[in-house]
């Protein structure tokens, strides 16, 4: 595989895989572990995930946005790594850090079950906010409505489903990269 334009298309078709994987069946996953995880009665290790990967998803963006993006734009492994890795290693700093504070967390048990809505809207803004970063704008109210819908399914059907519809949801916007 010396020849440079073999070398190119090998790195295209394993950055199309790696997008198709990344964008339809991990980001779904992770982003519902994130946001919506904790939309239920007041549990508090749900409570200490969904913070924790909420936060570390938006330093982790920011930090491979602004330092590791033209590091990872030919490697795919360090992309993986940094993206990836970043939230992990963020994810669980800031689950520890908050396992420090479970008593005073536990002091917000009477204001989550008493105002479930603003948790909901709350959630909704994250992802949206979160979405905003590589898209455009105008897309605003559009994620965000998919947001609430996700956020409902969560709510009435529960976990596993909201997973699922988000997946789906992934595969339908992600046609166009399917079929290219």
């Amino acid at each position: 595989m010396s020849n440079p334009i073999n070398r190119l298309i090998y790195l295209a078709s394993e950055w199309k895989t790696w997008n198709i994987f990344h964008v339809i069946l991990l980001s779904p996953i992770l982003e519902e572990f994130s946001y919506r995880y904790a939309l239920s009665s007041f549990n508090i290790t749900r409570i200490k995930i969904s913070l924790s990967l909420i936060l570390s998803f938006h330093i982790s963006y920011l930090l491979y946005f602004y330092k590791f993006h033209q590091l990872c734009e030919v490697n795919l492994v360090f992309h993986v790594l940094s993206l990836y890795g970043t939230i992990f290693f963020v994810a669980t700093v800031l689950f520890l850090i908050m396992s420090l504070f479970n008593k005073q967390l536990a002091m917000f048990e009477n204001k989550w079950n008493t105002h479930p809505m603003v948790i909901f809207y709350l959630s909704a803004v994250l992802f949206t906010i979160y979405h905003v970063y590589n898209m455009p704008v105008l897309f605003f109210l559009s994620i965000f409505a998919g947001a609430v819908i996700f956020g409902y399914t969560r709510i009435r059907l529960g976990f596993g489903y909201v997973i699922v519809l988000h997946v789906l949801w992934n595969i339908v916007s992600s046609f166009r990269l399917l079929m290219s």
